[in-house]
């Protein structure tokens, strides 16, 4: 099935009309921000046709085949040991803190980088966050990164994310314990066991894997990541972040289900669209940066 849409009707549309009810919009009326009804699948209304699984190639099934399911667990335990990893709390204690779990995290990175046969570089990336919307003190953010150099495109960059903070109900409680065992040392576990994986590779372009700060305060760390990367004029192509992937269920009274992926894309329209004008500038970059609205159609 193709819809066509037409940018400049597109446009026409965003002048006159709510951003709810624009294509690509998830919000129904009467139901809440993200609301989707029940369907069926396979699809039985004969519109389109049934998505065929893409079989893994040989390298990608050799890659998976060495996930070590004890590492994983152990890297989210050795996080949980160290108490809180809030934005705000000790950095400089061994055994407690985000300064711990930030030092520990290094350290596991530069082991990874010792088995790459000198591939793979290890930094902090790091500043010092002013005073602002949950940081209560001027605080040093720090971001441990592993970066595996491109071969034949260097500046072509994928980045893996996740974040190694965690935080209370309170948010600006920084010294009460917060394990955040599934938030998100889960996500940060995932990072350390792909850029193992992925250490003796040789990719073509560069590969970067992340265990970012200060997201529960607002995204500071990925936001001084990416300003990084900017700056330094790379060319990223792509961001995997790894949020709560420990979470097997909805609800607690839920089965745990081993065979989900929850999976979040950018949409082109979101929910704190204020003016028509927003609109129609989020609409022209999409005109102009995405191929099936720059054809003026989406298949």
């Amino acid at each position: 099935m193709k819809i066509s849409l037409a940018v400049s009707g597109l446009l026409a549309t965003a002048t006159a009309t709510s951003w709810q009810n624009l294509p690509g919009s998830n919000v129904m009326p009467g139901q809440p921000f993200g609301y989707a009804p029940e369907a069926s699948w396979p699809p039985t209304d004969n519109n389109g046709s049934q998505l065929i699984p893409q079989a893994p190639d040989r390298q990608t099934r050799n890659l998976i085949a060495q996930v070590d399911q004890k590492r994983l667990r152990r890297t989210v335990e050795k996080l949980v040991s160290f108490g809180t990893r809030h934005t705000l709390s000790q950095q400089n204690s061994t055994t407690r803190g985000i300064g711990a779990a930030r030092d520990w995290l290094l350290r596991e990175m530069q082991g990874i980088a010792a088995t790459s046969d000198g591939n793979v570089d290890v930094f902090f990336n790091s500043y010092i966050q002013p005073v602002a919307s949950r940081i209560l003190f001027p605080v040093n953010i720090t971001n441990v990164v592993a970066r595996i150099n491109g071969t034949t495109d260097p500046n072509r960059v994928y980045v893996v994310t996740g974040h190694y903070d965690s935080r209370r109900l309170d948010i600006n409680d920084y010294t009460g314990n917060a394990p955040g065992a599934d938030d998100d040392a889960s996500g940060v576990a995932l990072v350390l066991e792909m850029a193992r994986i992925c250490a003796k590779l040789r990719p073509a372009a560069t590969m970067i894997f992340a265990a970012v700060a200060g997201e529960e305060q607002g995204l500071y760390g990925s936001s001084n990541l990416a300003g990084t990367l900017k700056n330094q004029s790379y060319n990223v192509e792509g961001n995997w972040n790894n949020d709560i992937v420990g979470q097997g269920s909805f609800l607690p009274t839920t089965p745990i289900n081993p065979h989900t992926i929850r999976l979040f894309g950018a949409s082109l329209f979101y929910p704190n669209a204020s003016s028509a004008n927003l609109l129609q500038t989020t609409a022209l970059i999409a005109a102009r940066t995405i191929p099936p609205l720059a054809t003026s159609a989406v298949s």
